[in-house]
């Protein structure tokens, strides 16, 4: 899907997710410039560092909603 935004125009795809589970590691995810999720759902991501091509932006909830 972001291959045919690009060949459409766009500049940039990213994509925003509230609870990032990621089971298929982020290989899948390569084509996006960059992933902004929440740290609401821990897990690790089954990529390997080598293979993450991309930036991956962690929001902590525990900072931005301290006393949730």
């Amino acid at each position: 899907l972001a291959d045919a935004l690009k060949a459409k125009g766009a500049r940039r795809v990213e994509l925003y997710v509230t609870h990032g589970l990621f089971t298929k590691g982020l290989l899948p995810l390569r084509h996006l410039d960059a992933i902004w999720t929440t740290n609401s759902y821990r897990l690790d991501i089954a990529t390997p560092a080598a293979e993450v091509t991309m930036p991956v932006t962690v929001l902590d909830l525990d900072t931005t909603f301290p006393s949730l």
